[in-house]
């Protein structure tokens, strides 16, 4: 039986979002996945790494030619980085993928490739395959369900209503997607990069991350969000979790950062629309500078969430139909489908399936749940609230085809429910 890596909307991915928009002075990284999808390649080293779109528990799939054996793959994210895991000769083993400029940087048995990425690649027919993975050394999926650290105490409350706006926060500053504006501090710059926002002052270390995030479930977040430690990636990282007061969650993360002592103190708050926003302040030293937590606190409580405006020509579109995703190569082959009830209720149906050279490996997953779309900054959103994985968004784009649509930038069919 495998060992799932973990879905979209865990409590280590909300850490890393955490993580990811406190540097990304340093390195951002967005948690769309399209960035990570495709094919990248070394033909003088004979490797081919191809990225598939996460399944519903999380997972990379994809496919790695690699000693003139293609071995397949599961990968997760972290800090930046994809982390994959194979098979050799029945051994575990794992490998890294991250992006120096305009080459990727490729971590393998020790040793360091550059790979391009390429639009499309072919895998050899007549290579031999290896058997898929069975095992997981990447973090595993529950953790403790209960924090180590002291619980914040209950009058620790991020106000949901009659907000009060601090003294010198006269600056506003609204979330891309539509579905918050938040207060900050006069003195403080804002920058953004992709759709978060980072905040730095004169004089100051202590960088101030906000960005939205479209999760639903605190509770996944304090089973899973304590004890997390992320080694020989940016030297470490070791995160908590705990809950702030009666409906958000507040992480610790301590470690380096480029040979930085750096700790990240959160805020991630929940909307009563769905996702929420997380506020966070990056510090370099060896302990939390509690003034620049209350910071976060401040700017915390001056949040408005605004609920979703609904897109009628969408949902209309859509409603009662179903959304198609096919993709076979080499040997491979990925298929998966949502149901989607004028009642809204979802089913969601994934296969794979791999036959070549005598290996047959296969795959499936199920979930379902309840869907809607919003527009957000003009663009159209389907979101899931699935019961397995919890909140996932799918953005909707017209195709040429009138029985097709693009999804998150890939190709769906729409057609009747059978």
């Amino acid at each position: 039986m495998e060992t799932k890596i973990p879905a979209t909307p865990t409590a280590k991915q909300m850490i890393m979002l955490c993580f990811t928009v406190s540097v990304m002075l340093v390195s951002f990284t967005s948690f769309a996945q399209d960035k990570w999808l495709g094919y990248y390649e070394s033909p003088a080293d004979k490797i081919l790494l191809q990225v598939e779109p996460k399944d519903k528990e999380g997972y990379f799939r994809g496919r790695l030619l690699y000693q003139d054996v293609i071995i397949p793959m599961k990968a997760l994210t972290l800090l930046g980085v994809m982390v994959g895991e194979y098979q050799s000769n029945g051994v575990d083993k794992q490998f890294t993928l991250t992006r120096t400029g305009d080459v990727w940087a490729f971590s393998i048995d020790s040793q360091d490739y550059s790979l391009k990425k390429v639009p499309q690649a072919e895998f050899p027919a007549d290579a031999a395959v290896a058997i898929q993975v069975t095992k997981s050394r990447l973090p595993p999926v529950q953790q403790a369900t209960t924090s180590t650290t002291a619980p914040v105490a209950a009058t620790s409350t991020v106000a949901p209503a009659g907000v009060i706006i601090p003294e010198n926060f006269s600056n506003v500053i609204k979330d891309p997607g539509g579905t918050f504006t938040v207060n900050i501090p006069d003195g403080w710059r804002s920058k953004q990069q992709d759709d978060a926002y980072v905040l730095t002052k004169a004089g100051e270390t202590t960088e101030i991350g906000i960005a939205a995030h479209h999760y639903s479930d605190r509770q996944q977040m304090l089973r899973e969000g304590n004890g997390e430690e992320f080694e020989d990636i940016f030297n470490y990282i070791t995160a908590t979790s705990q809950p702030y007061g009666t409906q958000h969650v507040r992480t610790t993360s301590r470690g380096k950062l480029q040979g930085k002592n750096v700790v990240i103190e959160a805020l991630f708050l929940y909307s009563p629309h769905g996702g929420g926003v997380m506020v966070s302040a990056t510090m370099y030293s060896k302990n939390l500078i509690p003034e620049h937590f209350s910071l976060v606190e401040q700017i915390a409580q001056t949040v408005v969430f605004e609920k979703p405006v609904e897109d009628n020509t969408w949902l209309n579109r859509v409603r009662g139909k179903q959304l198609l995703y096919l993709k076979t190569i080499s040997g491979g082959s990925t298929k998966y489908y949502y149901n989607l009830y004028s009642n809204g209720r979802y089913d969601y149906v994934y296969t794979y399936t791999y036959n070549s050279n005598s290996f047959y490996g296969s795959d499936n997953d199920r979930d379902q749940g309840t869907w809607r779309i919003v527009n957000r900054g003009n663009k159209a959103v389907l979101i899931l609230n699935g019961n397995k994985k919890g909140m996932e968004e799918i953005v909707l784009e017209k195709s040429a085809a009138s029985n097709e649509l693009t999804g998150n930038g890939e190709r769906f069919f729409v057609k009747a429910i059978e």
